[in-house]
């Protein structure tokens, strides 16, 4: 498995809406309610990661992985979205460290997860 942004994503298309849907979504958007701070390059590398990869399809096993390795693949999607604009590689470097930080809190989420999907197959 890895990450990797949509191969029909129309970067152009995304830029032209984002700063509108940034802008009007600010007090309805739970992102950014939760980091009302919260830059618009930041809140694109968000976007793209949740909306526009394969991140949320995969998430859940994603980080069931070793650390090393959710961080190289996370890295990589991340490289992948500053090559698409360089003005979001600082963002990108941030949201890396973010990542780092948060992987155990991820990894047992991810592990209570499949315990739960396990007991209700087995209620069922």
């Amino acid at each position: 498995m890895e990450l990797k942004l949509n191969e029909d994503l129309d970067f152009r298309r995304f830029q032209q809406l984002s700063w509108r849907r940034f802008t009007t979504l600010r007090h309805k958007s739970k992102l950014l309610q939760r980091h009302p701070n919260m830059s618009f390059e930041a809140w694109t590398v968000f976007q793209l990661i949740h909306h526009f990869s394969n991140y949320r399809e995969e998430q859940w096993s994603f980080w069931k992985q070793e650390k090393s390795e959710c961080i190289n693949q996370m890295k990589s999607l991340l490289i992948e979205i500053s090559t698409l604009d360089r003005e979001l590689t600082y963002e990108c470097m941030s949201i890396l460290e973010f990542y780092k930080k948060s992987y155990k809190r991820h990894h047992q989420q991810s592990l209570y997860v499949n315990t739960t999907m396990s007991l209700m197959r087995s209620i069922a």
